[in-house]
């Protein structure tokens, strides 16, 4: 979740933006953000929500699981695991160098 936060300001002037969703009880995702803290949003989300990932191309339905939105809204980019911050930037500069 840092390096989402780090790589969103790098990415700023892109208007490139995270979301987080957790799938969790408020209490713990709460104070797990007061040690970790992020610059970008994250929710609450009912534990179904998991299963409504397997549609954005989460088959197995694993945790953490990413995907990226062009400016039309159409999913470019999936990652099921945890994104290294040197692939994920340069996916996002790969991405945003398209025509």
């Amino acid at each position: 979740m840092p390096a989402f936060a780090r790589i969103q300001r790098k990415f700023a002037e892109n208007n490139v933006k995270f979301i987080g969703i957790a799938l969790d009880e408020a209490k713990p995702v709460r104070e797990f953000l007061t040690t970790t803290p992020v610059d970008y949003p994250v929710f609450l989300a009912p534990t179904d929500l998991l299963g409504l990932s397997a549609a954005l191309g989460n088959g197995p339905q694993g945790l953490p699981f990413t995907f990226i939105l062009d400016e039309g809204n159409t999913i470019v980019a999936t990652k099921l695991g945890q994104w290294q911050e040197a692939d994920l930037t340069a996916t996002l500069s790969r991405l945003l160098a398209r025509p």
